[in-house]
């Protein structure tokens, strides 16, 4: 007997009936479903593990303990499979030992590739969306229990972190053995989800892993700074302030940086808070001029255009005379952009500002 672990939600709530139904009728299978306490019923005798109340962690490892194999079968009601496919993960679940099987798609080349999963791999994928291939995703019962260690906002969320925890541990990770061709089981991650993804690779990778082509031997401050810098921007284009803040607070710890300053400016420009983003860019340019003038940095500022940045702050030194501060921080936010590459690599350079 295998146990199905399916995933889903009330707005799912067909799909997870469709699916609950090839479930049941492949045969010698024991079905748990985590998601709203409104799913009970959407299959008779099933236990529901209800994440209502709950984080969507606990009520998975609740669906773990209530699983009768030793290996179990996660599935996505979002997750597109024939009754065929569903043998084939059944029996290759069955026979899983201590490694990991994800469902992969012939049709989804843009997919990220897990069995070579890396922590600066995870950094591309949040910045760009990739999608994951774990609509279908076999695990040993008593690891996943086990490597569960932080709270998930999504099926997505929780599954990525299950990957990458492997990945660190050096589990071997494999796709099924039968490729689908035709059949949708990659799930694309909203920019919250990419967050939450980002942040459990900081908790899981060394630094020096996410971003290992830093000179981390001969400037491993400079180096660790810059990293995080790195985080703290990508934070901000996915729409978390908090973990961007956290990743600035890390960054300080190794050295001050022009970059720090800005970023922290586009955090309260990103808030509304007009007077902190001004004084915060201020500062930043600055610091930019006296890091130009700098020799032996692993991290070296030299603008492109030096005309544009000193017009720039020109302007908006005359803006903020006149107490335009909006009119002055887009000034000085230009003036930035220009001193550095980093912002508009990132995407900073076109942020919105709040309306609060």
């Amino acid at each position: 007997m295998v146990s199905v672990i399916l995933f889903a939600s009330e707005k799912a709530r067909e799909k997870a009936a469709s699916a609950a139904s090839k479930i049941m009728s492949a045969g010698n299978t024991d079905l748990i479903i985590v998601g709203d306490a409104s799913l009970e019923g959407v299959a008779d005798g099933v236990f529901v593990s209800a994440s209502d109340g709950s984080s969507l962690s606990e009520a998975t490892q609740l669906a773990i303990k209530a699983a009768k194999s030793p290996s179990v079968l996660f599935l996505s009601a979002d997750c597109e499979f024939t009754p065929e496919m569903l043998n084939a993960w059944l029996l290759e679940t069955s026979q899983l030992s201590s490694s990991i099987k994800y469902s992969s798609s012939q049709d989804y080349s843009d997919a990220l590739s897990l069995s070579t999963l890396s922590g600066e791999a995870i950094v591309e994928a949040v910045q760009h969306g990739s999608s994951w291939p774990v609509g279908a995703l076999a695990l040993p019962a008593q690891w996943a229990a086990q490597s569960i260690t932080a709270s998930s906002v999504s099926y997505l969320d929780l599954a990525a972190q299950l990957i990458m925890t492997a990945a660190n541990e050096g589990m071997e990770i494999e796709a099924f053995s039968a490729a689908i061709g035709g059949m949708d089981t990659v799930l694309t991650p909203s920019p919250e989800v990419c967050a939450c993804i980002l942040a459990n690779a900081v908790n899981i990778f060394p630094i020096e892993e996410l971003f290992p082509n830093h000179a981390w031997k001969e400037h491993s401050q400079e180096a660790a700074a810059a990293s995080y810098q790195t985080l703290a921007a990508v934070f901000i284009r996915l729409g978390d302030l908090s973990n961007a803040l956290d990743s600035l607070r890390l960054s300080d710890q190794f050295e001050e940086s022009p970059r720090s300053l800005a970023l922290r400016g586009l955090i309260a420009q990103i808030r509304g808070e007009t007077l902190g983003a001004v004084a915060n860019m201020v500062s930043s340019l600055q610091q930019y001029e006296a890091r130009k003038k700098s020799e032996g940095r692993y991290i070296r500022f030299q603008p492109k255009d030096l005309e544009i940045v000193n017009t720039c702050l020109a302007s908006g030194l005359e803006a903020l005379n006149k107490r335009n501060n909006d009119q002055a921080l887009d000034h000085f936010a230009k003036a930035v952009f220009n001193f550095d590459a980093f912002y508009s690599q990132l995407g900073l350079d076109s942020l919105e500002r709040s309306e609060a």
